[in-house]
């Protein structure tokens, strides 16, 4: 294989990831993706492992369809999973994968490439690829500074205290980026707010597989009937970082007649486990579920609601709104939603505001269902192909040199 134009690296624990070497890969790019574990059923010991019953589906969830095996490289193998099983935290694994990556960049990243790395796993990886003379791109999912608006709630709970500053790595990667890539408008403001140069920022939110998530047809596809209670969903590990708290306070203050939160995500930690004991009535915890009984529990619901503080691109939020789910958000978690046109946004940190939107929606079940067709038109402009036709383009451009920083972020939502 010839030398590569764009090298993605990432040690692959989150799945969007194998979405950007496809990208490149698309747009015509010599690509090469460096990872740790990844699936490749004609190769010695996947084809055994894949025999075992009940990991047929897992191994399938560690490749990408349409990715070219050839360009992947596993530079750092297991290691970021058994660091990660050793520690209970991804530092270490990402720190390793890292270290591996920039050893496989000095050796074969052109000048005149670009890197693409993710927010705390590609420091040293960075500073090579600049020094090789490659443009670098810095994709952030967890948003630097983000512990620090926990730090009170974590106190409050007896929680591990939240570091009040980014770690020394991710403050060293956003300086050595040249660009730096979100997934939602809020975080450009977040960002913005803590000295990142606006000009230096790329928005482009995550895709939606608009197949696999549709709104349900016939009985229980349109919310539920306007007489019962409104039934609320909401998707994610409850935690501080979902703003769990703060919606069981603001459902509590709402009281809701014959109103339902479902709660969809694990619930085998000690803070879940506290949260949900002390749950006001209506909240029931459903645990993980599978494809389809989340995509009909989405069907059958009137409304998704998240309270995260400060979210990276919340893919729960592009999830419901593909299956015509009307979104009640907090402005920290807002992604790609419009107050008003696909739901409401509400400050975040404010039980009483979302309190006072949940009854408001409650009281107007014929304006929140009406709000269904909306939800899926605006998911409809972000699809898997319609993120891999953006980053594809600004791959393209970057490796061009046709993009000097400007005064504001570069915003490639409509594009």
């Amino acid at each position: 294989m010839t030398a590569p134009q764009v090298v993605v690296s990432h040690p692959a624990r989150q799945g969007f990831v194998y979405r950007l070497p496809l990208a490149a890969q698309l747009a015509g790019l010599e690509t090469r993706f460096l990872t740790g574990l990844y699936y490749r059923p004609d190769r010695w010991p996947w084809r055994w492992l894949a025999r075992r019953p009940g990991l047929a589906a897992t191994l399938a969830r560690r490749r990408q369809p349409g990715l070219d095996d050839r360009v992947v490289v596993s530079v750092s193998g297991p290691l970021p999973e058994l660091a990660y099983r050793l520690q209970g935290s991804p530092l270490l694994g990402d720190a390793l994968h890292d270290r591996l990556a920039a050893r496989w960049l000095a050796r074969h990243l052109p000048a005149g490439a670009l890197f693409h790395g993710a927010v705390n796993s590609c420091r040293d990886s960075l500073a090579v690829a600049r020094k090789r003379g490659a443009a670098t791109l810095l994709e952030v999912t967890a948003p630097p500074w983000r512990e620090a608006l926990l730090a009170a709630e974590a106190e409050r709970l007896g929680q591990p205290a939240r570091p009040a500053e980014p770690s020394s790595r991710m403050r060293a990667e956003l300086e050595l980026a040249d660009r730096i890539v979100v997934q939602a408008p809020q975080v450009v403001e977040f960002l913005a707010a803590h000295g990142v140069p606006r000009g230096r920022m790329v928005l482009l939110p995550l895709g939606v597989d608009l197949e696999r998530f549709r709104p349900a047809t016939g009985a229980g596809g349109a919310g539920t009937a306007g007489g019962a209670g409104l039934r609320v969903v909401s998707v994610g590990r409850p935690s501080l970082d979902k703003g769990t708290p703060l919606l069981l306070e603001a459902w509590r203050r709402a009281a809701l007649p014959d109103g339902e939160l479902l709660l969809v995500g694990p619930t085998g930690d000690p803070l879940a486990e506290r949260l949900l004991a002390d749950a006001p009535p209506g909240v029931t915890a459903l645990g993980v579920l599978g494809h389809d009984r989340l995509t009909g529990l989405l069907g059958g619901a009137d409304l998704f609601v998240l309270s995260s503080p400060i979210e990276g691109g919340p893919m729960a939020v592009l999830e419901a709104l593909a299956c015509g789910l009307p979104c009640l958000l907090t402005e920290g978690c807002r992604s790609v939603v419009r107050d008003g046109l696909e739901g409401r946004v509400v400050p975040s940190g404010d039980p009483d505001a979302l309190a006072a939107a949940l009854r408001a929606l409650a009281a107007d079940r014929a304006g929140l269902a009406a709000l269904r067709p909306a939800a899926r038109r605006r998911a409809e402009a972000f699809g898997w192909a319609d993120h891999a036709r953006r980053l594809g383009w600004l791959y393209r451009e970057l490796l061009a040199g046709a993009l000097p920083a400007g005064a504001e972020p570069l915003d490639l939502t409509g594009r």
